[in-house]
């Protein structure tokens, strides 16, 4: 039996990575080949998320969606594209189901709204300002347009608009000036170092845990999008946490697996946007050699069953440009900063589902009479904590 099971594996490797020799640790190997820069790993064996239907290979097959989705920011589920990984149970991708107008409204949502006091990020601690006149992201972008003007405005005396040179009495204004582009450029510089934020319940990256007590209001638009992709698959799923992601090319995920949750039956759902990635997954060690998918701006992969608890990682983000749905719109003048910052990024929200026989979630005014939410605003639900009573017990 195990030299059945060891040639299988060999098989399996070089079906999936054939420009690698089969290591004893396959998916340390793969994430390796394709995080290299020079010279740069072969497509050859790569999943594209959007071409997975047309595989004549046998390594997916399409999966019936079973449950109607009355949702506006998705498109109707026949017209869905789920497949599953045949070597790789209970993975499941599913080809972008978003409008592109859902695409732009769960960016501005996680750049600003999810950037909120109530949740955690990785700049909490170095920026103790973080949520100060406006947040990060108003900051950041705001008044671009005059901080470049300040910082090419001459250090001497300026022409005036009619020609005439401004007297030394001007040279405070312009030196608030010149200070505000710096600080500008110290926010963008912030802006661009965020990396997490999370949501609900708090993951403690140093213990690995969801500690007791410790959490914000779940958005209620994300857990009823995470909930209808879940019924459309036939699965029950209740999201209580959330992890978002932000990258830039150049920037990896090591492999991993997500077992801090006390409900492991429970899929895990991740979502992208932006630039194009490619995601490892592979099995319950790293002696499975993993499958490679493409995935794109849209993408949704269910971790399921088997492969929930299966490693995973993203050893490369793609260049630009970004998406048609996320480039510059003509017709909205306020997408343009979003545009701009997505055109060199990635974000990806994980969302989990962590008790068992988890709690019904707060009221919220966005809750349609037939439970279907229209587009969200800004922000509907006010902070709270969520405390360990409210959480069933295993």
């Amino acid at each position: 039996c195990r030299r059945v099971h060891n040639h299988q594996l060999h098989s399996q490797q070089s079906r999936l990575l054939p420009h690698l020799s089969v290591p004893m640790d396959a998916f340390s190997e793969a994430f390796k080949y394709y995080k290299r820069r020079v010279p740069p790993p072969s497509m050859e064996a790569v999943l594209d998320s959007t071409t997975l239907g047309n595989d004549t290979h046998g390594r997916v097959h399409r999966v019936p969606v079973s449950g109607a989705v009355h949702l506006p920011e998705l498109i109707p589920t026949h017209l869905w594209s789920v497949c599953a990984l045949t070597e790789h149970p209970g993975v499941l991708v599913i080809s972008n189901p978003f409008t592109p107008e859902a695409q732009r409204m769960w960016v501005r949502r996680c750049l600003t709204d999810f950037m909120h006091p109530e949740n955690v990020t990785n700049l909490d601690r170095e920026l103790p300002d973080l949520h100060a006149h406006g947040g990060l992201w108003a900051r950041a972008t705001a008044a671009t347009a005059s901080t470049s003007a300040s910082l090419q405005t001459p250090t001497g005396a300026a022409p005036t608009s009619s020609g005439s040179q401004e007297s030394p009495a001007h040279e405070p204004k312009r030196a608030r000036h010149a200070a505000d582009a710096l600080s500008t450029c110290a926010e963008q510089r912030a802006l661009e170092r965020l990396r997490w934020i999370t949501l609900g319940l708090h993951y403690d990256w140093d213990a690995h845990v969801y500690p007791p007590g410790c959490g914000s209001v779940f958005p209620r638009e994300l857990a009823n999008l995470t909930a209808a992709v879940a019924h459309a698959l036939g699965m029950e799923f209740t999201a209580q946490a959330a992890i978002v992601n932000f990258y830039h090319p150049g920037a990896t995920l090591a492999g991993h697996t997500d077992h801090s949750e006390r409900d492991r039956a429970a899929p895990l759902l991740s979502i992208s946007l932006g630039l194009d990635a490619i995601l490892l997954v592979g099995g319950p060690t790293k002696e499975t050699a993993p499958a490679a998918i493409r995935v794109h701006s849209g993408d949704i992969i269910v971790l399921s069953g088997p492969a929930r608890l299966s490693y995973h990682a993203v050893p490369r983000v793609f260049d630009g440009p970004a998406p048609p749905a996320l480039q510059p719109q003509a017709e909205d003048p306020t997408w343009a900063p979003f545009a701009a910052y997505m055109a060199r990024s990635r974000i990806n929200l994980s969302v989990r589902q962590h008790a068992v026989d988890p709690p019904c979630n707060p009221p919220d005014d966005t809750q349609g009479p037939t439970g279907t939410p229209a587009l969200p605003p800004v922000r509907t639900e006010g902070p709270t904590t969520i405390s360990a009573s409210s959480i069933a017990a295993d």
